[in-house]
């Protein structure tokens, strides 16, 4: 999976407006467009996130755990969900939707991409 990414700053850097779009790779699903509004929370220093596409909205937090940023869902979908963003450089990034249906105990990774980013 590959996705490209327009991030838009607003509010002098309090809040970021991201326009995605996913393209698969051969054989996985179709190209997805979604969006995602993050807000910094200054109190406990995270990210609280809102992400919308096609039949979907879900709010989560982000949070920075040593060189990855950590993001869980905490709207209820049945299944325990985060996505672990690493090797973060200038213009890339690649990260992993992990999902677990066993209360954390053990997690599969449900997508893995890498991300090229243009700040506008």
């Amino acid at each position: 999976m590959f996705s490209k990414n327009s991030i838009k700053w607003v509010i002098e850097i309090i809040i970021i407006h991201e326009c995605d779009l996913i393209n698969p790779v051969s054989g996985e699903l179709e190209r997805e467009y979604g969006t995602t509004i993050r807000i910094y929370n200054p109190q406990n220093k995270n990210w609280d996130v809102f992400y919308g596409c096609t039949g979907e909205a879900v709010q989560l937090v982000a949070q920075k755990e040593d060189d990855e940023i950590v993001i869980t869902c905490l709207t209820p979908v049945g299944f325990q969900m985060k996505w672990i963003f690493f090797d973060i450089k200038e213009d890339t990034f690649k990260w992993e939707n992990i999902r677990s249906t066993d209360n954390g105990k053990t997690w599969d990774i449900k997508a893995r991409a890498e991300n090229i980013f243009r700040i506008n």
